[in-house]
């Protein structure tokens, strides 16, 4: 689903950043359903659910609009958590 969010005021020199939780993002689950569902894991396999549990920053983009407003526009899924920072 596309969103577009619009902010009025002056974000001139602003950084976004933008973390997903959904099917692809921060998702120990589907890590543990390809490690095949262990009961105990291992020390390794842990360590492989705690990174695929991390929520990872990207930068994104604020585009200026006429007037004096911003615009972020982004693409999220179905039953998803979104977190935006604004600095």
């Amino acid at each position: 689903m596309e969103v577009c969010i619009t902010f009025k005021g002056d974000l001139t020199g602003k950084q976004a950043t933008i973390r997903f939780i959904d099917e692809f993002h921060a998702n120990p689950k589907a890590k543990w359903l390809e490690q095949g569902s262990p009961v105990y894991p291992t020390q390794h396999q842990l360590q492989e659910l705690f990174r695929a549990a991390d929520m990872i920053s990207t930068p994104f983009e604020l585009k200026s609009l006429p007037g004096g407003e911003w615009i972020l526009e982004l693409a999220v899924e179905p039953h998803s958590v979104t977190a935006i920072d604004i600095w």
